[in-house]
């Protein structure tokens, strides 16, 4: 009889920590799907591309202000070390192609991509040719 109710109670508390554990998972998975909701609506609702693109422009003009805009000016070779490599890095650009687009804004804006700054760009401009390279590059698109 004393084994009986050994099994019993052995068997009763396997099924409560079993259910415990079950609804524990439960709760977890509801929380986690209620969190990755929340930031999926935050960010692509409440945030435009152009307003990211312009909010990366306006940190680029921050951190990197006298940095030049074409690689070939720079005196290192690191990601930051110019606008050019920057915006390649950003945007996954195997091609290159930031070259290209800070020539066409520097020339509609007449200002010499030889010696201009990042400084010397508007977030805008800045803005622009990050989205120009991000539109012709590899990096995906949703």
């Amino acid at each position: 009889m004393k084994k009986h109710k050994l099994t019993i109670l052995t068997t009763a508390l396997i099924l409560i920590f079993s259910g415990a554990v079950g609804i524990g998972t439960f709760y977890m998975q509801k929380a986690t799907e209620t969190k990755v909701l929340a930031f999926d609506s935050s960010t692509t609702e409440d945030l435009s591309f152009s307003e990211i693109n312009l909010s990366l422009a306006e940190e680029l003009l921050e951190k990197m202000p006298n940095a030049p805009l074409l690689q070939e000016n720079a005196k290192e070779d690191w990601g930051d070390s110019s606008l050019e490599n920057t915006i390649n890095d950003i945007n996954a650009d195997t091609n290159a192609n930031a070259k290209k687009f800070i020539l066409q804004v520097c020339k509609d804006a007449g200002i010499d991509a030889n010696k201009a700054t990042v400084s010397d760009l508007t977030a805008e401009q800045i803005a622009q040719i990050d989205y120009s390279v991000y539109l012709v590059s590899d990096h995906p698109k949703n």
